[in-house]
């Protein structure tokens, strides 16, 4: 789960492994980009949010950041800032970008560039802006199944967990219903909460909708296994009756792996006419859904439920089981 950057000037890296070095991304579009602290760097920056409407400010307020990126590359970030005090936890806006470039560059989630970097509160994707309710420090971003990002964050004032997708080229909310704030993302389309009601939510479709799955332990008493998450696929967490009680629970999703004959390994494939799946080498590593694999004349693809209809691709191949 992606963490906050709560370093005065958040920056984002890459690593250029032929040269040895980091590079610095971002932008000299903002007003300390001349000042010696900023020379080692190239006065480059990717966010700059001060007071809004005046770029100028030297208030720096996007401090809550998270970052997820997609099985396609690009790289999602969403942040939050504050509009009247850049020390408060609570805050009114949200924003998003991402970047298909390894973050050379970036967009709205409708593919509207930011040509001018860093984006500032006047330049960037908003996700929402509200006076009149405050959310709990970082927002989390997701990675559909689709690609697709969704936002989610902490509604302070209504006490709910909030979710945003973007629809028709603005964010739409969707609301869960019950307040949390420890989310786990699979990467692969599945987004997990608690909530205050000893259930797991999940959604597969960016927050529109939600499942609940009964679970001993509420938003606030648990700790999950993030790393049991990334290799099993299932859930496991720790969760806190109380000072001296605890107890570790598990949650085991259901799946099949299918087969069928093959001739050569596809180089990707395809689920209902859309671009999925991860290769992962061999059958033991098959968790999620649409992982596949290819051994010895057989493609091996994990299902979480029923028989798979799609559609494997390699050029001049073509094979549907």
């Amino acid at each position: 789960m992606p963490g906050p950057e709560r370093r005065a000037g958040p920056v984002q890296r890459e690593r250029d492994a032929s040269q040895g070095r980091w590079t610095m991304l971002g932008g000299t579009n903002h007003p300390h980009a001349g000042e010696p602290q900023t020379a080692p760097w190239g006065g480059k920056a990717l966010l700059w949010t001060g007071i809004p409407g005046r770029p100028d400010s030297a208030a720096y307020q996007s401090y809550l950041i998270a970052h997820a990126v997609g099985h396609d590359g690009r790289i999602h970030i969403a942040w939050a800032f504050n509009a009247n005090n850049p020390q408060c936890w609570d805050v009114n806006d949200l924003g998003y970008a991402v970047s298909a470039d390894k973050g050379e560059t970036w967009c709205g989630a409708d593919g509207r560039p930011f040509d001018r970097l860093p984006m500032t509160d006047t330049n960037y994707d908003v996700v929402v802006h509200d006076m009149n309710n405050v959310w709990y420090q970082i927002p989390f971003v997701h990675v559909g199944k689709d690609g697709r990002p969704c936002v989610s964050a902490k509604n302070d004032t209504q006490h709910v967990a909030q979710w945003w997708r973007p629809v028709g080229g603005k964010w739409v909310m969707s609301n869960m219903g019950s307040g949390s704030y420890r989310v786990l993302a699979d990467g692969y389309g599945r987004v997990y909460t608690f909530g205050w009601d000893d259930k797991l939510y999940m959604t597969t479709d960016s927050g529109a909708t939600f499942t609940s799955i009964p679970a001993t332990g509420r938003s606030g008493n648990v700790i999950p296994d993030y790393d049991y998450l990334y290799s099993t696929a299932n859930i496991r967490y720790v969760n806190f009756a109380n000072a001296s009680a605890k107890q570790v629970y598990t949650i085991t999703f259901p799946g099949r792996v299918w087969k069928t004959a093959a001739q050569a390994r596809p180089e990707s494939l395809r689920f209902d006419g859309r671009a999925g799946g991860r290769d992962v080498g061999s059958v033991t590593a098959l968790a999620w859904d649409l992982d596949f694999c290819f051994e010895n004349g057989t493609l091996y693809v994990y299902s979480a439920a029923g028989r798979p209809s799609e559609r494997w691709t390699r050029p001049g191949v073509a094979a549907v089981f």
